[in-house]
């Protein structure tokens, strides 16, 4: 890995380390690892703005490499060691057909499904509206709604021109 490439991720551990070339008198070095060449340049002239830069870069460093490493496009809670290491976790995924059931199971009646949702609904209140927008056909909902309110199992009730069953 190039250790300046400008598209690899930054390590922490790497720019402590180019910082501390600054104590042998090569100040800056860790500022061009950090994608910032005009200040890397200052430190390098100014022996890290006369050490003050270096330590203000010792303080900050993590917080200057996370934000390089978003910068470029990388998650900082992954980590990135070596890119010649790929480590992989797979699950394996094996389609294995579902046996028959020896109970075939059946579709719901109409008359189960109004039932449930007039259970759901508020004050428990149906129209034909309502059987519409849940997927029931006007004929098969009307034909229900009136043999419910023929057996008794809910009250028709007839508001500003509509019919509501009450259950």
């Amino acid at each position: 890995m190039d250790l300046f490439d400008n598209r690899s991720p930054r390590k922490l551990n790497t720019a402590y380390w180019l910082t501390c070339l600054s104590f042998f008198g090569f100040s800056g070095v860790q500022r061009f690892y950090l994608g910032k060449p005009i200040s890397g340049i200052i430190w390098f002239l100014t022996g890290g703005l006369f050490f003050m830069g270096t330590l203000y870069d010792l303080i900050t460093l993590p917080n200057q490499v996370r934000e390089l490493n978003l910068l470029l496009g990388y998650d900082p809670h992954q980590q990135y060691e070596d890119p010649s290491i790929i480590e992989a976790n797979y699950t394996v995924v094996r389609e294995t057909p579902v046996p028959p059931s020896s109970t075939p199971i059946k579709p719901k009646s109409i008359e189960a499904q109004v039932i449930e949702l007039a259970e759901t609904a508020e004050m428990n209140q149906l129209n034909l509206k309502d059987l519409i927008k849940a997927g029931i056909s006007l004929q098969d909902g009307k034909r229900v709604l009136e043999n419910f309110a023929k057996e008794g199992v809910c009250e028709e009730v007839s508001m500003d021109g509509m019919k509501i069953y009450c259950f």
